[in-house]
């Protein structure tokens, strides 16, 4: 059975995970290259590390200096991470705490609830007793079920919505029934995490009925909306189950979805109710059900969505070329080639091109590549957009050449265009311009950006090619610490913003090899290990740099202590 969880209405939202570049490093790709810390000579060297690259490109954040040697047992340190909670240490320290019971051991439980327990009821200790509970939410362990409802007994109402949104995660099915007695004192998130556990946490039949209760409760659109939102995310068949009670009042979107809900299970009020829109005069009527009627197979919607490819409002045809990006039926592709128009907007042409390619029509890229010698001015920078979203690798060469054309400093649009191919073939080139002799493409915010400090940053938005930028990482030869450095943030960047856990594991399994191999320059390994600390160093490592780290170097033994006493 088909799944909703791709539904519009609720786009996801694309974040670029900033809070994964972490404690040491000021490598930004959102505030720009410049802010990759380029390092003057004369860097700071406060633990005397030997061998030390006063050039080294990426400046490095260093611990308080305590001088104090690390000896703390694996429960010393879940303690000192709960206790790191109540806020009173550095900034850096108390975020990786609250990050760290996202991957803590299950040995983790007892320390956490016994610090909620010791702040429970103590003046001055509510947000202690909220931060513990959040941790426990995200920790995700159904052994904080008991503790979690002792939390909702707490005095201050922040801490009792923070256990209901914790139980939303870890709470047992009884919890979760018991919890929709108290709905109504819930606040957005609470609800939201409430709604998603009955999805969740419920057995299928009970999810359904508990989902179409709270969808016909008529306690407004916004409660409304997340029991929508979570039945998107069930086969069509129980999604119809749940939504198809309001069918009769349903207006404006909310109809459009439910219209394509229903006709993906084939229920044929659907399916007429958006062969009418399609066919009638009301635009927005029309956008609405252009937008859900690919939830399943087209059947017989399929002429007239179709048919839509020629509407003379150019809204309508995009809104059928995003729509038409979920549906399979072979001949989408036919359609597809009537978006590229020199008509439509050039965000349809794009999105167009793109399909085409994904479907295997390779025509209209031809037909760019043969016009590109004799193009010039605003058409060939139309073409060069095309080309580029395309993700056709054929484009990449072309690219190149321009880019290797343009003088200093005019170069960044290509750059750019490159990497919104997301082809192996624009990883690859970006790669070798990364290798290549450092030049000006630009000025930021910050300064002056040069391949060097800009094609890092670029490559986090590659979407598709992640493994080929990571297998050129991998070739780069370990001694060549100025290109090898900055690239260790775009592979914890990568690893932080996407969701593939394959993915994740493979971007920074390299920065776990730099920080425990001696043979690393240390300015490399500090940075690997900043880098890793606060989403991915696991309590293990940090006993396997505990045990190790009076083998090391008297610098780096000394900065592993410091390190390791200030955030464990």
């Amino acid at each position: 059975m088909p799944s909703l969880s791709a539904a519009p209405c609720f786009a996801r939202c694309v974040r670029f995970v900033l809070a994964a570049l972490p404690l040491a490093t000021v490598l930004s790709a959102q505030a720009g290259p410049v802010e990759r810390g380029e390092a003057s000579p004369g860097a700071p060297n406060p633990y005397r590390l030997a061998p030390f690259e006063p050039e080294f490109p990426v400046v490095l954040e260093y611990p308080p200096q305590l001088g104090l040697e690390y000896v703390r047992t694996r429960r010393q340190i879940l303690e000192r991470l709960a206790a790191n909670l109540q806020g009173n240490v550095r900034r850096d320290a108390w975020l990786l705490a609250t990050e760290f019971w996202r991957r803590a051991p299950e040995d983790g439980v007892e320390p956490l609830t016994a610090a909620m327990d010791r702040a429970f009821g103590k003046k001055g200790l509510d947000d202690v007793v909220k931060n513990c509970v959040e941790a426990m939410g995200a920790m995700g362990d159904d052994r904080f079920d008991p503790p979690l409802r002792r939390a909702l007994q707490h005095p201050n109402p922040v801490v009792q919505q923070a256990a209901f949104q914790a139980l939303g995660s870890v709470g047992a099915p009884a919890t979760v029934r018991d919890l929709a007695q108290a709905f109504a004192r819930m606040d957005g998130r609470a609800r939201a995490a409430y709604v998603r556990a009955v999805r969740l946490r419920l057995p299928r039949d009970e999810a359904i009925v508990a989902l179409r209760e709270i969808v016909m409760s008529g306690l407004g659109i916004a409660v409304r909306d997340l029991a929508l939102k979570e039945a998107l995310q069930l086969p069509v068949a129980d999604a119809a189950a749940v939504l198809g009670g309001r069918w009769d009042d349903a207006v404006g979107e909310f109809k459009a979805i439910l219209a394509g809900v229903l006709h993906a299970a084939g229920d044929t009020r659907g399916t007429t109710w958006l062969l009418d829109s399609f066919a009638g005069e009301d635009l927005e009527r029309m956008q609405f059900a252009v937008r859900h009627a690919t939830f399943g197979e087209l059947g017989d919607l399929r002429d007239g969505l179709f048919a839509l490819a020629t509407h003379p409002r150019a809204d309508i045809r995009y809104e059928l070329a995003r729509a038409l990006v979920r549906a399979g039926e072979e001949d989408v592709a036919d359609t597809y080639e009537l978006l590229i128009g020199p008509d439509e907007t050039l965000d349809t042409r794009n999105l167009a091109m793109r399909e085409l390619t994904r479907r295997g029509r390779s025509k209209a890229v031809e037909a760019l590549l043969a016009e590109v010698p004799t193009a010039s001015g605003t058409r060939l920078q139309q073409i060069l957009t095309q080309l580029a979203a395309s993700g056709d690798g054929r484009a990449v060469p072309i690219l190149v050449e321009r880019f290797a054309l343009a003088p200093d400093g005019e170069s960044r649009p290509f750059l750019q265009a490159l990497s919104q191919n997301q082809s192996e073939a624009a990883a690859a080139a970006l790669m070798a311009i990364y290798r290549g002799p450092e030049k000006v493409v630009g000025r930021g915010n910050q300064g002056v950006l040069t391949t060097r400090n800009y094609v890092p940053t670029l490559m986090l938005n590659l979407r598709g090619p992640e493994r080929a930028v990571l297998a050129a990482f991998l070739e780069l030869p370990k001694a060549d610490w100025r290109l090898r450095s900055p690239m260790l943030s775009t592979l914890s960047g990568i690893a932080a913003d996407r969701v593939d856990k394959d993915l994740q594991s493979a971007m920074v399994e390299p920065l776990r090899g730099i920080v425990f191999d001696r043979e690393e320059l240390p300015q490399m390994r500090i940075l690997a290990l900043n880098l890793l600390a606060r989403r991915w160093l696991t309590l293990d490592e940090v006993l396997r740099l505990r045990s190790s780290h009076r083998d090391e170097a008297p610098g780096m033994r000394a900065f592993l202590s410091d390190f390791l006493g200030d955030m464990f």
